[in-house]
Protein backbone atom coordinates (compact mmCIF):
# COMPACT_ATOMS: atom_id res chain seq x y z
CA UNK A 1 0.00 0.00 0.00
CA UNK A 2 1.65 3.25 -0.95
CA UNK A 3 1.58 6.39 1.49
CA UNK A 4 -1.35 7.95 -0.60
CA UNK A 5 -3.70 4.77 -0.91
CA UNK A 6 -3.08 4.93 3.20
CA UNK A 7 -3.44 8.55 3.72
CA UNK A 8 -6.75 8.58 1.66
CA UNK A 9 -8.09 5.85 3.94
CA UNK A 10 -10.27 6.37 7.05
CA UNK A 11 -8.27 5.93 10.54
CA UNK A 12 -10.01 1.93 10.99
CA UNK A 13 -10.21 1.42 7.40
CA UNK A 14 -6.70 0.02 4.74
CA UNK A 15 -7.02 -0.38 1.20
CA UNK A 16 -6.56 -3.91 -0.38
CA UNK A 17 -5.24 -4.71 -4.29
CA UNK A 18 -8.25 -4.33 -6.41
CA UNK A 19 -9.34 -1.35 -3.98
CA UNK A 20 -11.38 -3.38 -1.14
CA UNK A 21 -11.12 -2.06 2.22
CA UNK A 22 -10.72 -4.09 5.73
CA UNK A 23 -10.52 -3.13 9.39
CA UNK A 24 -7.50 -1.65 10.34
CA UNK A 25 -8.02 -1.93 13.74
CA UNK A 26 -5.70 -5.10 15.23
CA UNK A 27 -7.19 -7.71 16.84
CA UNK A 28 -5.55 -10.07 19.32
CA UNK A 29 -4.01 -13.32 17.40
CA UNK A 30 -5.22 -15.69 20.19
CA UNK A 31 -6.83 -18.75 18.74
CA UNK A 32 -5.05 -21.31 18.24
CA UNK A 33 -5.83 -25.00 16.77
CA UNK A 34 -7.82 -25.94 19.80
CA UNK A 35 -10.23 -23.05 19.99
CA UNK A 36 -10.63 -23.09 16.33
CA UNK A 37 -11.85 -26.32 15.94
CA UNK A 38 -14.32 -26.35 18.74
CA UNK A 39 -15.58 -22.63 17.10
CA UNK A 40 -16.12 -24.95 13.76
CA UNK A 41 -17.43 -27.79 15.94
CA UNK A 42 -20.10 -25.59 17.47
CA UNK A 43 -20.87 -22.91 14.14
CA UNK A 44 -21.72 -26.44 12.44
CA UNK A 45 -23.04 -29.07 14.72
CA UNK A 46 -23.16 -28.07 18.84
CA UNK A 47 -23.39 -32.36 19.33
CA UNK A 48 -25.29 -35.46 18.00
CA UNK A 49 -28.75 -33.43 18.97
CA UNK A 50 -31.26 -32.66 16.04
CA UNK A 51 -30.00 -35.93 14.29
CA UNK A 52 -32.58 -38.20 15.64
CA UNK A 53 -35.38 -38.07 12.99
CA UNK A 54 -32.56 -40.09 10.38
CA UNK A 55 -33.33 -42.87 11.96
CA UNK A 56 -37.17 -42.41 11.17
CA UNK A 57 -36.40 -41.17 7.91
CA UNK A 58 -34.29 -43.90 6.58
CA UNK A 59 -32.20 -47.18 7.50
CA UNK A 60 -30.33 -47.66 10.30
CA UNK A 61 -27.00 -48.76 7.60
CA UNK A 62 -27.77 -45.21 5.35
CA UNK A 63 -27.94 -43.41 8.22
CA UNK A 64 -24.68 -44.16 9.73
CA UNK A 65 -22.80 -44.26 6.34
CA UNK A 66 -24.34 -41.23 5.07
CA UNK A 67 -22.87 -39.51 8.41
CA UNK A 68 -19.47 -40.62 7.97
CA UNK A 69 -19.04 -40.35 4.00
CA UNK A 70 -20.85 -37.69 3.30
CA UNK A 71 -19.03 -34.44 5.06
CA UNK A 72 -15.35 -35.31 3.02
CA UNK A 73 -17.87 -34.27 -0.06
CA UNK A 74 -20.19 -31.98 1.00
CA UNK A 75 -18.05 -30.07 4.41
CA UNK A 76 -14.87 -29.79 3.11
CA UNK A 77 -14.99 -28.06 -0.12
CA UNK A 78 -16.66 -25.06 1.68
CA UNK A 79 -14.38 -26.12 5.01
CA UNK A 80 -11.02 -25.42 2.52
CA UNK A 81 -12.70 -22.10 0.83
CA UNK A 82 -12.94 -20.54 4.09
CA UNK A 83 -9.34 -21.91 4.84
CA UNK A 84 -7.83 -20.46 1.42
CA UNK A 85 -9.21 -16.57 1.65
CA UNK A 86 -9.73 -16.44 4.87
CA UNK A 87 -5.66 -16.76 4.75
CA UNK A 88 -5.25 -14.96 1.87
CA UNK A 89 -7.37 -12.32 3.42
CA UNK A 90 -7.27 -12.47 7.29
CA UNK A 91 -9.75 -9.76 8.73
CA UNK A 92 -13.15 -10.50 10.45
CA UNK A 93 -14.90 -9.01 7.93
CA UNK A 94 -14.90 -12.40 6.28
CA UNK A 95 -17.12 -13.49 3.61
CA UNK A 96 -18.21 -9.79 3.24
CA UNK A 97 -14.49 -8.68 2.07
CA UNK A 98 -14.41 -11.35 -0.09
CA UNK A 99 -17.65 -10.54 -2.14
CA UNK A 100 -16.43 -6.70 -1.86
CA UNK A 101 -12.75 -7.90 -2.85
CA UNK A 102 -14.38 -9.83 -5.85
CA UNK A 103 -17.38 -7.70 -7.02
CA UNK A 104 -16.90 -4.40 -5.06
CA UNK A 105 -18.91 -2.78 -2.78
CA UNK A 106 -22.59 -3.40 -3.65
CA UNK A 107 -22.09 -7.24 -3.86
CA UNK A 108 -20.16 -7.10 -0.30
CA UNK A 109 -23.19 -5.65 0.66
CA UNK A 110 -25.99 -8.07 -0.83
CA UNK A 111 -23.90 -10.91 0.74
CA UNK A 112 -23.11 -9.16 4.07
CA UNK A 113 -27.15 -8.24 4.20
CA UNK A 114 -28.35 -11.56 3.45
CA UNK A 115 -25.85 -12.91 5.96
CA UNK A 116 -26.48 -10.90 8.49
CA UNK A 117 -29.82 -11.47 8.67
CA UNK A 118 -29.49 -15.10 8.49
CA UNK A 119 -27.33 -15.16 11.56
CA UNK A 120 -29.42 -12.69 13.24
CA UNK A 121 -32.55 -15.37 12.57
CA UNK A 122 -30.39 -18.35 13.65
CA UNK A 123 -28.46 -17.01 16.66
CA UNK A 124 -32.29 -16.21 17.73
CA UNK A 125 -33.00 -20.36 17.54
CA UNK A 126 -30.86 -21.28 20.04
CA UNK A 127 -32.12 -18.88 23.17
CA UNK A 128 -35.21 -20.77 22.47
CA UNK A 129 -34.31 -23.89 22.03
CA UNK A 130 -32.20 -24.13 25.58
CA UNK A 131 -35.17 -22.76 27.20
CA UNK A 132 -37.48 -25.83 25.62
CA UNK A 133 -34.83 -27.74 27.26
CA UNK A 134 -34.57 -26.16 30.10
CA UNK A 135 -38.06 -26.85 30.29
CA UNK A 136 -38.18 -30.00 30.04
CA UNK A 137 -35.60 -30.72 32.72
CA UNK A 138 -37.47 -28.39 35.05
CA UNK A 139 -40.96 -30.11 34.41
CA UNK A 140 -39.45 -33.27 35.61
CA UNK A 141 -38.77 -31.63 38.91
CA UNK A 142 -41.80 -30.61 39.30
CA UNK A 143 -41.78 -26.82 38.11
CA UNK A 144 -43.80 -24.86 35.72
CA UNK A 145 -41.48 -22.84 33.12
CA UNK A 146 -44.76 -22.48 30.38
CA UNK A 147 -45.54 -18.75 30.57
CA UNK A 148 -44.00 -16.20 28.25
CA UNK A 149 -42.68 -13.94 30.70
CA UNK A 150 -40.40 -16.88 32.14
CA UNK A 151 -39.63 -17.55 28.23
CA UNK A 152 -38.46 -14.13 27.79
CA UNK A 153 -36.40 -13.86 31.29
CA UNK A 154 -34.53 -16.94 30.40
CA UNK A 155 -33.44 -16.29 26.60
CA UNK A 156 -32.83 -12.52 27.85
CA UNK A 157 -30.55 -14.01 30.82
CA UNK A 158 -28.70 -16.08 28.38
CA UNK A 159 -28.30 -13.18 25.63
CA UNK A 160 -26.97 -11.19 28.63
CA UNK A 161 -24.22 -13.68 29.75
CA UNK A 162 -23.80 -13.98 25.72
CA UNK A 163 -23.12 -10.41 25.31
CA UNK A 164 -20.24 -10.08 28.08
CA UNK A 165 -18.18 -13.09 27.25
CA UNK A 166 -18.06 -11.59 23.34
CA UNK A 167 -17.49 -8.17 24.14
CA UNK A 168 -14.63 -9.91 26.46
CA UNK A 169 -12.93 -11.28 23.33
CA UNK A 170 -12.89 -14.42 21.20
CA UNK A 171 -10.45 -15.71 23.20
CA UNK A 172 -12.80 -16.39 25.98
CA UNK A 173 -15.55 -17.52 23.28
CA UNK A 174 -12.59 -20.19 21.92
CA UNK A 175 -11.98 -21.55 25.39
CA UNK A 176 -15.79 -21.58 26.50
CA UNK A 177 -15.89 -23.77 23.05
CA UNK A 178 -13.83 -26.00 23.89
CA UNK A 179 -15.54 -26.81 27.88
CA UNK A 180 -18.97 -26.48 26.60
CA UNK A 181 -17.75 -29.48 23.85
CA UNK A 182 -16.59 -31.55 26.32
CA UNK A 183 -19.82 -31.19 28.59
CA UNK A 184 -21.72 -31.91 25.66
CA UNK A 185 -20.23 -35.33 24.38
CA UNK A 186 -19.42 -36.89 27.69
CA UNK A 187 -23.12 -38.47 28.82
CA UNK A 188 -22.84 -39.50 24.39
CA UNK A 189 -19.22 -41.18 25.39
CA UNK A 190 -20.69 -42.83 28.27
CA UNK A 191 -23.61 -44.11 26.63
CA UNK A 192 -21.20 -45.42 23.32
CA UNK A 193 -18.85 -46.98 25.82
CA UNK A 194 -21.61 -48.89 27.46
CA UNK A 195 -22.75 -50.31 24.41
CA UNK A 196 -19.97 -50.75 22.62
CA UNK A 197 -19.42 -54.81 24.39
CA UNK A 198 -22.87 -55.39 22.94
CA UNK A 199 -22.74 -53.86 19.71
CA UNK A 200 -23.54 -55.59 16.73
CA UNK A 201 -23.03 -54.85 12.96
CA UNK A 202 -25.30 -56.82 12.33
CA UNK A 203 -28.46 -54.74 13.35
CA UNK A 204 -27.15 -51.56 11.45
CA UNK A 205 -27.69 -53.59 8.34
CA UNK A 206 -30.99 -53.72 9.45
CA UNK A 207 -33.96 -53.02 6.79
CA UNK A 208 -37.12 -52.10 8.26
CA UNK A 209 -40.58 -52.15 6.21
CA UNK A 210 -40.88 -48.27 6.17
CA UNK A 211 -40.14 -46.53 3.02
CA UNK A 212 -36.95 -44.35 3.39
CA UNK A 213 -38.56 -40.09 3.12
CA UNK A 214 -35.75 -39.06 1.28
CA UNK A 215 -36.20 -35.43 1.21
CA UNK A 216 -36.59 -35.34 5.02
CA UNK A 217 -33.50 -37.25 5.12
CA UNK A 218 -31.20 -35.43 3.07
CA UNK A 219 -32.17 -31.91 4.09
CA UNK A 220 -31.52 -32.93 7.81
CA UNK A 221 -28.13 -34.42 6.53
CA UNK A 222 -27.16 -31.48 4.48
CA UNK A 223 -28.20 -28.82 6.86
CA UNK A 224 -26.33 -30.57 9.93
CA UNK A 225 -23.07 -29.96 7.99
CA UNK A 226 -23.25 -25.99 7.03
CA UNK A 227 -21.72 -23.20 8.97
CA UNK A 228 -18.20 -23.69 8.09
CA UNK A 229 -17.68 -19.64 6.38
CA UNK A 230 -19.08 -18.46 9.57
CA UNK A 231 -14.66 -18.90 10.82
CA UNK A 232 -14.17 -16.19 8.30
CA UNK A 233 -15.53 -13.87 11.18
CA UNK A 234 -12.15 -14.48 13.64
CA UNK A 235 -9.49 -15.18 10.75
CA UNK A 236 -7.61 -12.20 12.12
CA UNK A 237 -7.41 -13.55 15.96
CA UNK A 238 -5.96 -16.62 14.70
CA UNK A 239 -2.28 -16.96 14.96
CA UNK A 240 -0.42 -18.57 11.95
CA UNK A 241 -3.48 -18.79 9.96
CA UNK A 242 -1.97 -20.55 6.71
CA UNK A 243 -1.11 -23.84 9.14
CA UNK A 244 -3.84 -23.18 11.65
CA UNK A 245 -6.80 -22.93 9.81
CA UNK A 246 -6.44 -26.26 7.27
CA UNK A 247 -5.58 -28.26 10.27
CA UNK A 248 -8.40 -27.28 12.22
CA UNK A 249 -10.57 -27.29 9.71
CA UNK A 250 -9.53 -30.93 8.91
CA UNK A 251 -9.84 -31.83 12.44
CA UNK A 252 -13.52 -29.96 13.11
CA UNK A 253 -14.76 -32.08 10.15
CA UNK A 254 -13.37 -35.47 12.01
CA UNK A 255 -14.67 -34.38 15.11
CA UNK A 256 -18.65 -33.91 13.38
CA UNK A 257 -17.82 -37.14 11.85
CA UNK A 258 -17.15 -38.89 14.83
CA UNK A 259 -19.54 -37.37 17.27
CA UNK A 260 -22.40 -37.81 15.42
CA UNK A 261 -22.09 -41.30 13.74
CA UNK A 262 -20.53 -43.53 16.67
CA UNK A 263 -23.18 -42.11 19.18
CA UNK A 264 -25.71 -43.03 16.58
CA UNK A 265 -24.47 -45.66 15.59
CA UNK A 266 -24.45 -46.79 19.56
CA UNK A 267 -27.73 -45.69 19.76
CA UNK A 268 -29.47 -47.15 16.69
CA UNK A 269 -28.58 -50.69 18.40
CA UNK A 270 -29.44 -49.45 22.07
CA UNK A 271 -33.46 -48.54 20.78
CA UNK A 272 -34.20 -50.71 17.34
CA UNK A 273 -37.79 -48.73 16.99
CA UNK A 274 -36.81 -46.60 14.58
CA UNK A 275 -39.82 -45.79 13.24
CA UNK A 276 -40.68 -43.64 16.38
CA UNK A 277 -37.45 -41.50 17.14
CA UNK A 278 -38.17 -38.05 16.58
CA UNK A 279 -36.76 -34.64 17.96
CA UNK A 280 -35.11 -34.85 21.38
CA UNK A 281 -35.25 -38.35 21.25
CA UNK A 282 -31.35 -39.11 22.59
CA UNK A 283 -32.50 -39.00 26.20
CA UNK A 284 -35.08 -42.00 25.77
CA UNK A 285 -32.49 -44.19 24.00
CA UNK A 286 -30.21 -43.07 27.56
CA UNK A 287 -33.10 -44.48 29.76
CA UNK A 288 -33.45 -47.76 28.63
CA UNK A 289 -29.97 -48.31 29.89
CA UNK A 290 -30.56 -50.78 32.82
CA UNK A 291 -30.44 -48.93 35.88
CA UNK A 292 -29.27 -45.71 37.62
CA UNK A 293 -26.66 -45.43 34.53
CA UNK A 294 -30.00 -44.98 32.36
CA UNK A 295 -31.72 -42.52 34.75
CA UNK A 296 -29.00 -40.30 35.02
CA UNK A 297 -27.69 -40.11 31.16
CA UNK A 298 -31.43 -39.41 30.41
CA UNK A 299 -31.61 -36.68 32.64
CA UNK A 300 -27.67 -35.67 31.63
CA UNK A 301 -28.61 -35.41 27.98
CA UNK A 302 -31.75 -33.28 28.83
CA UNK A 303 -29.16 -30.66 30.85
CA UNK A 304 -26.52 -30.80 28.01
CA UNK A 305 -28.38 -29.96 25.44
CA UNK A 306 -28.96 -26.46 27.05
CA UNK A 307 -24.83 -26.44 26.80
CA UNK A 308 -25.64 -27.17 22.94
CA UNK A 309 -27.76 -24.43 22.50
CA UNK A 310 -25.45 -21.71 24.76
CA UNK A 311 -22.43 -22.91 22.56
CA UNK A 312 -23.76 -22.59 19.73
CA UNK A 313 -25.81 -18.91 20.68
CA UNK A 314 -22.17 -17.86 22.01
CA UNK A 315 -19.89 -18.75 19.08
CA UNK A 316 -23.24 -17.45 16.80
CA UNK A 317 -23.19 -14.04 18.21
CA UNK A 318 -19.24 -13.65 18.02
CA UNK A 319 -19.48 -14.37 13.78
CA UNK A 320 -22.35 -12.15 13.41
CA UNK A 321 -21.14 -9.58 15.62
CA UNK A 322 -18.32 -9.48 13.63
CA UNK A 323 -20.38 -9.43 10.08
CA UNK A 324 -22.25 -6.44 11.81
CA UNK A 325 -19.29 -4.22 12.95
CA UNK A 326 -18.18 -5.32 8.89
CA UNK A 327 -21.44 -3.62 7.34
CA UNK A 328 -20.66 -0.39 9.06
CA UNK A 329 -17.98 0.70 7.16
CA UNK A 330 -17.85 3.53 4.99
CA UNK A 331 -18.54 1.99 1.65
CA UNK A 332 -21.44 -0.34 2.80
CA UNK A 333 -23.69 1.01 5.54
CA UNK A 334 -21.56 3.36 6.80
CA UNK A 335 -22.63 3.14 10.35
CA UNK A 336 -19.21 4.27 11.80
CA UNK A 337 -20.12 3.63 15.87
CA UNK A 338 -20.78 -0.47 14.56
CA UNK A 339 -16.59 -0.71 13.37
CA UNK A 340 -15.53 0.88 17.39
CA UNK A 341 -13.66 -1.77 19.36
CA UNK A 342 -12.80 -1.34 22.72
CA UNK A 343 -9.87 -2.58 24.97
CA UNK A 344 -10.41 -5.91 24.54
CA UNK A 345 -10.64 -5.17 20.64
CA UNK A 346 -13.75 -6.29 19.48
CA UNK A 347 -16.66 -4.49 18.42
CA UNK A 348 -18.26 -3.90 21.76
CA UNK A 349 -21.08 -1.37 19.85
CA UNK A 350 -21.94 -4.38 17.61
CA UNK A 351 -22.24 -7.24 19.75
CA UNK A 352 -24.58 -5.10 21.88
CA UNK A 353 -26.72 -3.71 19.08
CA UNK A 354 -26.89 -7.77 17.71
CA UNK A 355 -27.36 -8.92 21.54
CA UNK A 356 -30.42 -6.64 21.67
CA UNK A 357 -31.71 -8.16 18.04
CA UNK A 358 -31.57 -11.15 18.40
CA UNK A 359 -33.47 -10.85 22.24
CA UNK A 360 -36.25 -9.36 20.50
CA UNK A 361 -35.91 -11.90 17.88
CA UNK A 362 -37.05 -14.91 20.09
CA UNK A 363 -40.20 -13.16 20.71
CA UNK A 364 -41.35 -14.24 16.97
CA UNK A 365 -43.04 -17.51 16.55
CA UNK A 366 -40.14 -20.40 15.72
CA UNK A 367 -41.74 -21.48 12.32
CA UNK A 368 -40.97 -18.07 11.10
CA UNK A 369 -37.35 -17.59 12.27
CA UNK A 370 -37.01 -20.59 10.85
CA UNK A 371 -38.35 -19.68 6.96
CA UNK A 372 -36.64 -16.80 6.96
CA UNK A 373 -33.12 -18.37 8.28
CA UNK A 374 -33.07 -20.83 5.44
CA UNK A 375 -34.17 -18.89 2.00
CA UNK A 376 -31.02 -16.36 3.61
CA UNK A 377 -28.50 -18.38 4.50
CA UNK A 378 -29.08 -20.21 0.66
CA UNK A 379 -28.88 -16.78 -0.90
CA UNK A 380 -25.41 -15.35 0.50
CA UNK A 381 -24.05 -18.58 0.41
CA UNK A 382 -24.04 -18.62 -3.28
CA UNK A 383 -22.78 -15.11 -3.44
CA UNK A 384 -19.76 -16.09 -1.72
CA UNK A 385 -18.97 -19.64 -3.84
CA UNK A 386 -19.30 -17.18 -6.87
CA UNK A 387 -16.66 -14.80 -5.23
CA UNK A 388 -14.10 -17.57 -4.40
CA UNK A 389 -14.51 -19.03 -8.20
CA UNK A 390 -14.21 -14.99 -9.33
CA UNK A 391 -10.90 -14.89 -6.94
CA UNK A 392 -9.63 -17.40 -8.62
CA UNK A 393 -9.91 -17.20 -11.77
CA UNK A 394 -8.99 -13.20 -11.89
CA UNK A 395 -6.98 -12.63 -9.00
CA UNK A 396 -3.48 -14.83 -9.29
CA UNK A 397 -1.49 -12.11 -7.87
CA UNK A 398 -3.51 -12.46 -4.30
CA UNK A 399 -1.09 -13.86 -2.10
CA UNK A 400 -2.78 -17.49 -0.77
CA UNK A 401 -0.55 -18.74 2.01
CA UNK A 402 -2.79 -21.82 1.70
CA UNK A 403 -4.73 -23.09 -1.55
CA UNK A 404 -7.45 -25.03 -2.25
CA UNK A 405 -6.53 -28.66 -3.75
CA UNK A 406 -6.85 -29.07 -7.14
CA UNK A 407 -6.33 -25.21 -8.41
CA UNK A 408 -8.82 -23.80 -10.50
CA UNK A 409 -10.77 -27.37 -11.63
CA UNK A 410 -11.02 -28.10 -7.93
CA UNK A 411 -12.36 -25.35 -6.94
CA UNK A 412 -15.19 -25.77 -9.75
CA UNK A 413 -15.39 -29.17 -8.63
CA UNK A 414 -15.22 -28.50 -5.14
CA UNK A 415 -18.34 -25.73 -5.27
CA UNK A 416 -20.70 -27.95 -6.84
CA UNK A 417 -22.46 -29.52 -3.91
CA UNK A 418 -22.21 -25.84 -1.78
CA UNK A 419 -23.98 -24.42 -4.92
CA UNK A 420 -26.68 -27.24 -4.96
CA UNK A 421 -28.16 -25.81 -1.17
CA UNK A 422 -30.50 -23.51 -3.25
CA UNK A 423 -32.09 -26.95 -4.66
CA UNK A 424 -33.28 -27.62 -1.09
CA UNK A 425 -34.55 -24.63 0.05
CA UNK A 426 -38.08 -25.13 -1.32
CA UNK A 427 -38.29 -28.49 1.17
CA UNK A 428 -36.64 -26.84 3.63
CA UNK A 429 -38.94 -24.41 3.66
CA UNK A 430 -42.08 -26.97 3.42
CA UNK A 431 -41.97 -28.89 6.84
CA UNK A 432 -41.10 -26.61 10.17
CA UNK A 433 -40.39 -29.85 12.81
CA UNK A 434 -37.82 -30.96 10.44
CA UNK A 435 -36.51 -27.72 9.27
CA UNK A 436 -36.19 -26.56 12.82
CA UNK A 437 -34.29 -29.62 13.63
CA UNK A 438 -31.94 -29.07 11.16
CA UNK A 439 -31.48 -25.47 11.77
CA UNK A 440 -29.77 -26.22 15.27
CA UNK A 441 -26.71 -27.23 13.54
CA UNK A 442 -27.14 -24.71 10.48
Amino acid sequence: MTADSASSANEDDMLLPGGGTQSFQPAPKSLTVLPLVFIAYFCVSGGPYGLEQLASAAYPFYTVIFLIILPWFWSLPPALMTAELSSALPSNMGYILWCKTAFGPFVAFQCGFYRVINQLFDCSLYPVMMYDNMTLVLQNAGINMGSFGIKMAVTSGAMIINVVLNIVGVEIVGKASVVFGIIILAPFAIMTGWELPRFSFKTLYSFPPYAIDWPVFISIMLWSMNGWDQLSNVSANVKNPKRTFPVAMILAIALVIITNAVPMAAALCIDRDWADWNEGYFPTVAAEIPGKLGVALSYTMLVTACFSNFGQCLVSLCTVAESVAAMGHRDLVGVRWLTLRGRYKTPWPAVLATGIIITALTALPFDAIVSVDIMLYCLGLALEFIAFLHLKFTRPDLERPYHFPGGKVGAIIGTIPGMSTDSQNEHRESGSGQIANCTQHG
